[in-house]
């Protein structure tokens, strides 16, 4: 079976996508050029302690063929990390934190395939939307009505264009959430198999430092690593932190 980032160059890429070992030895040769190679990072306890709490069910997927996918759980859990750790860098209140990383366990549940699929960032705020008392007991949280609007437009609007959406109503109000989401998501871009889907800091509104960039690098590489060498999904993102 050829690699994704074979596939990638010849415009091929199937709906359901799998990582390979060849396209992750391409991402680990890429990240070189740009100063970035898998180094076993400090975790903070906060990071952990996120990743544990806030996991999907694979039940919650819209296509449950997404859940080992490459916008399956090992993405959402390592978008997770991401914004637990860029979080502890800068000034969110705990309450608008504990908001995102409920979006951010939630933001491509509603996918039906890893090829452009527009519409899933509104199938999942909605799915959420229905089940607020589902994912309290999940979580274990209490979410009021502002809670509740924080996280559904977070999620709505987490792959959203800045320059179609900065006037609007929702994205203005929840304007540093929604970004801290969409900069963590990106974050885990190192995981496409082709440089142009890659991050760029040109549309990050919230900048990450090259750190935060390495941490974000060396978990999506271990955590594949792992996920190729034993099968398992979560699990392979948890154990590259510990």
């Amino acid at each position: 079976m050829k690699s994704l980032v074979v596939l990638a160059k010849k415009g091929g890429l199937p709906k359901i996508q799998h990582m390979d070992a060849g396209t992750l030895s391409w991402i680990e040769a890429t990240g070189l050029s740009f100063g970035l190679r898998k180094n076993k990072c400090e975790v903070a306890p906060f990071v952990l302690e996120s990743v544990k709490r806030y996991v999907p069910k694979q039940s919650w997927f819209f296509n449950r063929k997404c859940y080992s996918s490459l916008h399956g759980v090992r993405h959402i859990s390592r978008v997770v990390a991401n914004v637990a750790n860029l979080a502890l860098g800068r000034k969110f209140n705990s309450r608008s934190i504990r908001n995102v990383l409920i979006a951010a366990s939630l933001h491509d549940i509603g996918r039906h395939y890893d090829r452009k699929d527009l519409e899933h960032s509104r199938r999942a705020a909605d799915w959420f939307s229905s089940n607020v008392s589902f994912v309290q007991s999940s979580f274990g949280v209490n979410l009021v009505d502002n809670d509740i609007e924080e996280i559904y437009s977070t999620i709505c609007y987490h792959n959203s264009v800045y320059s179609k959406t900065k006037n609007d109503v929702f994205y203005v109000k929840y304007m540093e959430t929604i970004e801290l989401l969409k900069t963590a998501d990106a974050m885990d871009r190192y995981r496409l198999p082709n440089l142009r889907w890659w991050p760029n800091e040109r549309f990050f509104v919230i900048k990450p430092t090259l750190g935060e960039l390495k941490f974000a690098f060396s978990l999506l590489v271990f955590s594949e690593q792992e996920h190729l060498k034993t099968g398992t999904n979560y699990l392979s993102v948890l154990n590259s932190l510990q």
